[in-house]
């Protein structure tokens, strides 16, 4: 682990979660927003009279962006990557332990608690964000009628 996480590694590492976050963060503004519904909604109204449409989240992402790029490729990929790797540490901590001598057995437990508290803040961030999510996807393939205005928001 010492001889992966220099300093250098460590910038570089962070340098490209931010590059990444930046670029998945403004994908709509390249084009995949809800511009159709805001065009035939400025459409349908009179110049004297302009309504601006509802400042809902959902009028200006569409769904398609949310369901598909978002939860699916950005949400569940990294989270089942994640979580494969985290059965395989838990799988080779475990044969470790079992094998090692109980000098050596000190800091695999340490091991052990580390990856364990990093698997609960993975459980939490996939308990807090799945939900939602779920609902979107009940929006975009069962309609407006699937959820209600109150549970999206509380969702």
């Amino acid at each position: 682990y010492k001889a992966l996480a220099t300093q250098r590694c460590t910038w570089m590492a962070v340098s490209v979660c931010w590059t990444l976050s930046c670029l998945l963060g403004f994908t709509p503004l390249f084009g995949w927003h809800n511009y159709s519904s805001l065009a035939s909604d400025s459409t349908n109204t009179s110049s004297t009279s302009f309504i601006s449409p509802p400042c809902t989240f959902l009028s200006v992402i569409s769904l398609p962006f949310m369901v598909y790029f978002n939860f699916l490729g950005c949400v569940m990929a990294p989270l089942l990557v994640m979580t494969l790797l985290y059965t395989r540490i838990f799988w080779s901590l475990q044969g470790r332990l079992k094998e090692s001598c109980p000098q050596a057995q000190a800091s695999l437990l340490t091991e052990k608690r580390l990856a364990c508290s990093l698997a609960l803040i993975l459980s939490l961030f996939a308990g807090c964000w799945i939900p939602l999510h779920l609902m979107n996807c009940l929006l975009l393939f069962h309609g407006p009628q699937a959820v209600t205005q109150g549970t999206l928001y509380t969702g």
